[in-house]
């Protein structure tokens, strides 16, 4: 079940907090960062996610990163050009390619979102993100 862990606007995370906060996930954080060297990062808040890390460039946002208690929640959109060569990726996961092809279609582009447990959860998600900056 998921627990959010930066609710409060006055309770901006901080390098120490979200390491107690995220546990054993903070290691995977951590690995994001460093794939997405060359994008810039920012804390972001929200009445209904709370605070919000998001991952970006000059054109879009790659994704956002919500920190949970032993777990990360990342939300991002795809175009439809990229959904249409991602879903054709023999290499991802097919629950991540089953979450591609079934989401649902908004103004922005195809809203997905995953979570970040363990090892698998964040290699499966790594191959994509991947993909989604070659594409970029």
């Amino acid at each position: 079940m998921e627990e959010k862990i930066f609710l409060e606007k006055a309770n901006k995370p901080t390098d120490e907090n979200i390491k107690i906060g995220l546990g054993k996930v903070h290691a995977y954080l951590n690995k994001l960062n460093d794939l997405t060297k060359n994008y810039s990062k920012d804390w972001y808040f929200s009445k209904r996610s709370g605070w919000m890390l998001k991952y970006y460039d000059k054109k879009k946002a790659l994704f956002y990163l919500i920190p949970l208690k032993n777990e990360l929640k990342i939300s991002l959109t795809l175009r439809e050009s990229e959904k249409e060569i991602i879903i054709k990726e023999k290499s991802l996961d097919n629950n991540i390619l089953t979450k591609i092809e079934t989401a649902k279609k908004y103004i922005e582009g195809f809203a997905v979102q995953f979570n970040i447990r363990d090892e698998d959860d964040y290699m499966n998600f790594k191959l994509l993100i991947e993909k989604l900056i070659e594409l970029r």
